[in-house]
């Protein structure tokens, strides 16, 4: 199974160990940077085949702010 295909789960496993994770500082750390890398990657993918692009029809589609889009 790709990465990617198993993040579906990343939502029930957060609901599911939500006060496990927030709890512990050394796991809330890393998922944060993992979360934060693996958003960068798909905004690089969703943008990659395009010379331009309109930042604020991307971050409507992925739910974020221009600001957030902007900043990866």
């Amino acid at each position: 199974m790709r990465l990617g295909s198993s993040l579906v789960y990343a939502p029930v496993t957060d609901r599911l160990y939500r006060t496990e994770f927030s709890q512990d500082p050394i796991i809330k750390h890393h998922l944060a940077a993992l979360f934060d890398r693996l958003l960068e990657q798909n905004l690089l993918r969703i943008v990659e085949p395009y010379s331009v692009v309109e930042i604020s029809y991307i971050a409507s589609h992925v739910e974020l702010s221009v600001q957030e889009v902007e900043g990866k």
